[in-house]
C-alpha cells in the first residue's frame, strides 16, 4: 500500500517537475526574444501612475476582504463571533504560509487558519466545517468568473476547461459535506476518521479519549450547522468578489503603467495567471505567473513591453506586499502555531496570527 502511494507521489512530483522545466526553458526564450520590450517595460514601471498604483493597492485589499468576511460570515453558522480583525489577521498570516512554505504551505496554512480559528474563539469542527465550505465557494466562483470572461470574449472552451480543472477538487468536496447527514457515507466517513485519531494518537498521543467518539461527537457538531439562505448568498457573493477584485487589480496595473485596459480579453488573461498559480509549480507561482499572465496579455493585444510592465506592477501588490503584509502580521501574532491536537486557547503558546 506504501508503495502505491509513494509511486503516486513520484509520479507527481515527476508530472510538477517536467512542467517547470518547460516553463523554465519558456521563460529563458522570453527573456532572449523580448529583451528589447524587457527593457522598455522597465522605464514603463520608472513612470508608472501611482494613483493607479494606489487603486490596485485598494483593490487587493477588497480582494482580501472579502475573503476574511466571507470566513468570518460561515464561522458564524456554529454561533462564534469573531473579530473581522481577528479573521483578517489570520487571512493575511495564512496567505504568507501558503506562498512562503514550499510543496506544504496550503496543507499548513489551512492547519494555521483552524487552530487561530479555535485560538479566537471558534469550535474546531466549525472552523474545518468553513474552510472547507469557503474553498468550496471559492471554486465555484472562479469558474462564474472566467465563465464571465469568456461570455465577454466568446470562448466557450475556456469555460469547459476552467469548469473540469478547477471543480475537481471541489465538487468531490461539496458532495462529502451535503452527505454527511446521510447514514451510509457517514458511517464510512466514521470508520475512516475513527483510525485516523487513532493514528494520530499513537504518534502524538492527542487528542484524548476515544477516537470513535471523537469522531461522532465531531461529525454531530458539523451536521448541525445549518446555515440559512442569506448567509449562503452572502458568501457565495464574497467569493466572487475575492477573484473580480483581484482582476481589478490587474486592470488597475495597466493602467498605471499608461495602457489601454483589453475589456473584453482581461478576466480571460487574469484566469490563466491564477490557473497557473494553483498549479504550485513554484511559491506563489513565481516566474510562472508572470510569463504566463504577460503572454496572455499579449494575446489579447496589449504592447508587449506595457504587457510586462503591467504584470510586473501587479505581482509586486498582489504577490509581494500581500505576503509582505502577512509576514509581519504572522511575526505579530507570534509564528504559525500548527499543533490541533494541543486543543483550544489554554495550550497557545506565549508571547501574545493568517488564505
Amino acid at each position: 500500500m506504501s508503495d502505491g502511494r509513494s509511486g503516486g507521489r513520484l509520479r507527481r512530483f515527476g508530472w510538477k517537475a517536467f512542467l517547470l522545466a518547460a516553463v523554465v526553458v519558456a521563460m529563458v526564450w522570453l527573456v532572449v526574444a523580448q529583451r528589447e520590450r524587457i527593457a522598455e517595460s522597465l522605464g514603463l514601471l520608472a513612470h508608472a501612475n501611482w494613483w493607479w498604483i494606489g487603486a490596485a493597492v485598494i483593490a487587493q485589499a477588497v480582494s482580501m476582504g472579502a475573503l476574511a468576511r466571507q470566513q468570518r460570515r460561515l464561522l458564524g453558522v456554529g454561533g462564534s463571533r469573531l473579530s473581522l480583525a481577528g479573521v483578517l489577521a489570520t487571512t493575511y498570516a495564512g496567505n504568507a504560509i501558503s506562498v512562503g512554505l514550499p510543496l506544504a504551505g496550503p496543507a499548513a496554512a489551512t492547519l494555521f487558519a483552524m487552530r487561530r480559528f479555535v485560538d479566537l474563539g471558534a469550535e474546531a469542527s466549525v472552523a474545518g466545517w468553513a474552510l472547507a465550505v469557503s474553498g468550496v465557494f471559492s471554486s465555484f466562483a472562479l469558474v462564474a468568473v472566467v465563465a464571465l470572461g469568456a461570455v465577454l470574449s466568446g470562448s466557450g472552451l475556456v469555460v469547459v476547461s476552467a469548469a473540469v480543472g478547477v471543480l475537481g477538487g471541489a465538487v468531490p468536496l461539496a458532495v462529502l459535506l451535503l452527505s454527511l447527514r446521510h447514514p451510509g457515507p457517514r458511517r464510512l466517513l466514521e470508520k475512516l476518521g475513527t483510525r485516523l485519531v487513532a493514528g494520530v494518537q499513537k504518534v502524538s498521543g492527542k487528542p484524548e479519549g476515544d477516537p470513535e467518539e471523537i469522531v461522532a461527537e465531531q461529525l454531530e457538531e458539523v451536521t448541525a450547522l445549518e446555515p440559512d439562505r442569506p448567509t449562503l448568498w452572502i458568501a457565495a457573493l464574497l467569493a466572487a468578489l475575492n477573484w473580480l477584485a483581484d482582476a481589478a487589480c490587474l486592470a488597475f496595473a495597466i493602467l498605471a503603467v499608461g495602457g489601454d485596459v483589453p475589456w473584453e480579453g482581461l478576466l480571460l488573461a487574469w484566469s490563466a495567471g491564477t490557473a497557473v498559480a494553483s498549479l504550485g509549480l513554484t511559491p506563489g507561482g513565481l516566474g510562472v505567473v508572470e510569463a504566463a499572465l504577460s503572454s496572455a496579455l499579449i494575446a489579447t493585444g496589449l504592447v508587449g513591453s506595457t504587457a510586462i510592465a503591467s504584470v510586473l506592477v501587479y505581482r509586486i501588490v498582489s504577490l509581494w506586499l500581500v505576503l509582505a503584509v502577512g509576514g509581519l502580521t504572522l511575526l505579530a501574532l507570534g509564528g504559525p502555531k500548527l499543533d490541533l491536537a494541543a486543543g483550544g486557547p489554554d495550550d497557545r503558546a506565549d508571547p501574545a496570527r493568517s488564505g
